[in-house]
């Protein structure tokens, strides 16, 4: 071997190395690149939800449990959902990381002008779930789903506290988490070059 020089065994596997680190170093940012709002998970959903507390009937407590990310058309499913109740005004228990800041402000007014309270909380569900399709373990029951809401673990992140200044009252529980930062915006330059 020759002072000052490696073998060309070593050369070439440190080669592959640095060739191995850079395809995957390129494939995370490829993957990054690719992530959208929704990698956050589901969109939010609304649903009444009635307490299976034992010995609350006929008074059982019933409130709106908003579970998701707040994207563009969510206001409009709370819009709905609010007419579909009428005058009532039952409190909104919320599980979000956050989501569209437009829509986050606009459900914030909606629930103000309501006159709603909101919590940040999740909901266990007793029977059928939301996301189940053709359930009938409720059926002949007074309520589409039953549950019980709890607070620990739950959250309400990002622009989800947007939404929950509107509330007329709001609770944080001991165990939830209400996660405010700085709202970023992110700009695109573009260079043109004419030849």
């Amino acid at each position: 071997m020759v002072a000052g020089r490696r073998s060309t065994g070593q050369a070439w596997w440190a080669l592959g190395l640095v060739c191995l680190v850079l395809l995957l170093a390129m494939g995370n940012c490829s993957l990054a690149a690719g992530a959208k709002e929704s990698d956050r998970g589901p969109p939010m959903r609304f649903v009444v939800v009635r307490s299976n507390a034992v010995g609350c009937e006929p008074n059982c407590p019933e409130w709106i449990s908003a579970e998701g990310t707040i994207e563009a058309g969510t206001p409009a499913l709370l819009k709905r959902m609010l007419k579909r109740l009428g005058g009532r005004k039952l409190p909104i228990v919320v599980d979000s990381p956050g989501g569209n800041v437009d829509a986050a402000l606009t459900l914030g007014r909606l629930i103000r002008r309501s006159g709603l309270d909101i919590a940040v909380g999740k909901t266990w569900f007793d029977g059928c779930m939301p996301d189940d399709k053709d359930c009938t373990a409720n059926k002949g029951r007074d309520a589409g789903y039953f549950g019980e809401p709890y607070a620990s673990g739950a959250i309400c992140n990002s622009a989800c506290p947007l939404m929950f200044a509107g509330g007329v009252r709001r609770v944080v529980g001991e165990w939830a988490y209400l996660g405010v930062h700085q709202i970023t915006t992110t700009y695109i330059r573009t260079k043109l070059l004419y030849r």
